[in-house]
C-alpha cells in the first residue's frame, strides 16, 4: 500500500460518499484502496457498552460507513464504459485507429469526432451509436476481457462483480474500472489485483498492445472525467486516470464519487496521482 495516496484520496472525498483504487499495472499490487464516508474500528475493538454501542451506530448509519465502496459497490459506470465500447470497436474493426473520424451518431462537436476527441469531450451519444452498430454481443465480449462478469475475482477479499448483460446495461466497481485503466497501460495486458504478494494468478490478454496504446494516449489526452446516474437518479462523478510512480511503475486510477459535478472524482485521482510522484 501507497500511504500518501490513501492520504491523498482521503482529502479529495472528505464527506462525500465515494471510492478510489490505485492499482500497479503491472503486477495488480493494490496501491490504494479508498472508501468514504469510513470509521475508526478502534471504536468497537474491545468489549465494554461503549464497543457495542458503537458497532450499533455504523450499523444503523445511513450512509453505510462500514460499506467497502472500492470492492464491493458497483453502480452505473457511466461514460467510463465509453472506453470499452471504443476498445471493442477497435477490436473489431469497426475503426482502424483511434483518430479516425466516427460515422456513428454525435452533434455539434462530437458530429464525426474521432474516438480520441469523443472521450476528451464525453460524446456519449457518439459512443451509445457505436455500441448500436457493434451489437451488444461484441461489446460484452470485449467487456468480458476486461474482467466483466467475473464472479470469482478475490484481492483475497471478495468482490462484488461487475457486470455487463446481454441487453448492454452495465455495472461497475471503482476496482473494476482501475482495471480497465491498468489494461491499457500494460499494452493490453490484464493482471488479477492482489493485495497479498504471494497470491499469483497469470495475467491475460484483455485487448491487442495496439488497442491497448491507441486507447491509453486518447484517455491520457482527455484527462477522463463523466457524469453518471444511479438507477435511482443519484448523480455520480467518475474518472479514470493513469500515472508515473516517482519509481517508474505505471499506476491506474480510478474514483467514483456521489457528487452533481462532474469534475468531482477528477479532483480525487489527480491528487493520488500527484502523491505517487
Amino acid at each position: 500500500m501507497e500511504p500518501a495516496a490513501r492520504k491523498a484520496a482521503f482529502t479529495a472525498l472528505g464527506d462525500d460518499e465515494g471510492a478510489a483504487v490505485a492499482l500497479d499495472a503491472s503486477t495488480g499490487d493494490l496501491l490504494a484502496v479508498v472508501s468514504t464516508p469510513s470509521y475508526d474500528p478502534a471504536g468497537f475493538s474491545g468489549r465494554l457498552p461503549a464497543d457495542a454501542e458503537a458497532w450499533r451506530g455504523l450499523n444503523q448509519d445511513s450512509r453505510r460507513p462500514l460499506r467497502d465502496r472500492a470492492l464491493r459497490d458497483a453502480t452505473a459506470p457511466g461514460g467510463t464504459l465509453d472506453v470499452v465500447i471504443a476498445a471493442a470497436a477497435l477490436e473489431h474493426g469497426l475503426y482502424r485507429s483511434a483518430d479516425e473520424p466516427t460515422r456513428t451518431g454525435g452533434s455539434g462537436d462530437c458530429a464525426g469526432a474521432s474516438i480520441r476527441t469523443a472521450l476528451a469531450n464525453a460524446c456519449g451519444d457518439v459512443f451509445a451509436a457505436m455500441a448500436d452498430a457493434l451489437g451488444t454481443g461484441k461489446v460484452r465480449e470485449t467487456a468480458r476481457a476486461f474482467g466483466f462478469d467475473d464472479r470469482e475475482l478475490f484481492v483475497p477479499l471478495r468482490t462484488a462483480s461487475s457486470t455487463y448483460g446481454p441487453d448492454g446495461t452495465s455495472t461497475a466497481t471503482p476496482l473494476q474500472m482501475a482495471r480497465v485503466a491498468a489494461a491499457l497501460a500494460d499494452g493490453g495486458r490484464l493482471a488479477p489485483p492482489r493485495l497479498v504478494a504471494q497470491v499469483e494468478k497469470p495475467a491475460v490478454r484483455a485487448v491487442s498492445e495496439r488497442t491497448a496504446a491507441a486507447l491509453l494516449t486518447a484517455v491520457r489526452a482527455a484527462d477522463m472525467w463523466v457524469p453518471a446516474e444511479d438507477e435511482d437518479g443519484t448523480p455520480l462523478s467518475w474518472s479514470l486516470a493513469y500515472a508515473r510512480a516517482d519509481d517508474g511503475r505505471r499506476v491506474a486510477l480510478a474514483a467514483r464519487i456521489t457528487h452533481a459535478d462532474p469534475a468531482a472524482a477528477a479532483r480525487v485521482t489527480r491528487r493520488m496521482a500527484v502523491a505517487l510522484t
